[in-house]
């Protein structure tokens, strides 16, 4: 072989690498998903009613953040499910809890009506939460809530949590660690922001 066969082998080779590292990217790169968020708001939705005239209700623990999902791949994609686990932990108990994705929401209407269970969900929510479908290199951006089942009287504790997302392959992957410490105002309107843990 001469100088200039051997070189011209050698570009076509690197074309073709080239090509198969094109291709790879733009139609062959699996789901690829990325998920970066704020940190959780931890609030107490009143729910108000009367048990024979007197004022009763009870309390939905719930964490709302904002969301931002992004495919890296070039086939699509599906986001299954999320959750949010831990441990509640007050001076008489430590019992686990889950929070489950409840719905998407107008961020500014939510922050205004978010003490008020009700008004929340007709001025605020979005849509239900369902699985997200993401397409090839796209990014979708959300404020997500969260909720629990119910408080029955006010209290004071603290949560460690885990936040968590399953993909079409049915794997549960974490995605941040957090804690927080509230008190009794929670069941007030107060809200607390929760810490990440590293």
């Amino acid at each position: 072989m001469t100088n200039a066969e051997i070189l011209t082998l050698v570009f076509s080779l690197a074309a073709l690498f080239l090509s198969a590292v094109s291709l790879w990217r733009t139609s062959l790169a699996p789901f690829d998903l990325r998920i970066v968020n704020a940190p959780p708001l931890l609030a107490a939705q009143h729910v108000k009613t009367t048990c024979d005239g007197q004022p009763a209700g009870w309390w939905i623990p719930t964490l709302d953040f904002g969301v931002s999902f992004r495919n890296l791949g070039s086939r699509a994609g599906l986001v299954r499910d999320l959750r949010i686990s831990g441990q509640l932990q007050t001076e008489s108990a430590e019992q686990s809890i889950d929070f489950h994705p409840d719905g998407m929401v107008d961020f500014p209407t939510y922050q205004q009506t978010r003490p008020d269970r009700f008004e929340s969900i007709d001025q605020a929510r979005r849509r239900d939460w369902y699985p997200i479908l993401l397409g090839a290199n796209e990014q979708a951006e959300y404020h997500l809530v969260f909720q629990s089942g119910s408080w029955v009287r006010p209290f004071s504790g603290s949560l460690v949590l885990r936040f968590e997302a399953c993909t079409e392959k049915g794997e549960w992957t974490k995605l941040a660690d957090y804690r927080v410490k509230f008190f009794e105002d929670l069941f007030e309107g107060d809200t607390y922001v929760c810490e990440v843990v590293e």
